[in-house]
């Protein structure tokens, strides 16, 4: 647990290599709250400059479906984003499978409209997955987190990366972002990374599964995924289409400029 002055935390929901997640409240007032915390004792600057772009970026936004931030503290050397906590938990940890196919629906559609109202904010997520989206169970709110590679809308193509050092989550990722394709980067990557979420929220499983970082950029440039009603037959092959609709260049809205989507289903 941490000592964070000014709030009393209770648990840790989450950590990665770089962060941890604490439920909590805030000790003035009783309010539930969410910390963010980086954990290196003694953080790297970019990672010190990138958490407070996080919060410098989403602030003052009061919009549907992004979490309210109320404040940056800092905790040592390092920091902490204080959040609404409003009793999410991340869509990656459900059990889709139990879920039946209209409640899935209704998550994915409110996924949609989510990522949506940030794309009329003039932000790009940039690691939109399902670890970064937040469902109350209960009442089915459905709020975004994790802005760290989120960026203002731009038209700038990406110089060839090495896969292991590709920012964002590479199973969600666009081929536009893998630096491999000399392709603008703007709110179309967003809805191919939308596109395996609700791919995998329908099936259970996401299209691509391999530990090897070049293999899996060259899944996302190249292979096709096992066709969605291969993985459920009981999927209607009026859903089937949503998926490919945000992940091929067919169609008006959601095509890449010149980017050759290789779903298929």
């Amino acid at each position: 647990m941490i000592g964070l002055k000014g709030y009393s935390i209770s648990e840790k929901v989450f950590q990665n290599q770089t962060t941890a997640v604490f439920r909590g409240t805030r000790e003035s007032d009783k309010a539930p709250i969410i910390a963010k915390v980086l954990l290196a004792e003694y953080p790297k600057p970019k990672e010190l400059a990138r958490f407070r772009h996080q919060y410098d970026l989403i602030k003052d936004l009061d919009v549907v479906g992004i979490v309210k931030t109320y404040s940056l503290e800092k905790l040592g050397n390092t920091l902490a984003i204080i959040m609404d906590d409003f009793g999410g938990v991340a869509l990656k940890s459900t059990n889709s499978r139990a879920m039946g196919l209209l409640e899935k629906l209704t998550i994915a559609l409110n996924i949609t409209k989510v990522l949506d109202n940030i794309h009329r904010q003039g932000i790009l997520h940039n690691d939109f997955n399902p670890a970064n989206v937040l469902i109350n169970m209960a009442t089915g709110e459905i709020k975004v987190i994790d802005f760290e590679l989120a960026s203002i809308f731009s038209h700038k193509s990406h110089q060839l990366k090495s896969p292991d050092n590709i920012e964002g989550t590479l199973a969600y990722i666009s081929p536009e972002r893998t630096g491999r394709m000399n392709r603008p980067v703007d709110y179309r990557s967003d809805y191919y990374s939308l596109g395996i979420t609700i791919y995998e929220l329908l099936s259970g499983e996401r299209p691509f599964e391999t530990n090897d970082h070049m293999e899996m950029v060259h899944m996302h440039m190249a292979v096709k995924p096992p066709a969605l009603h291969v993985r459920d037959c009981l999927i209607p092959s009026a859903i089937l289409g949503i998926p490919r609709k945000l992940s091929t260049d067919s169609g008006e809205t959601f095509h890449s400029v010149g980017a050759k989507r290789r779903w298929y289903l």
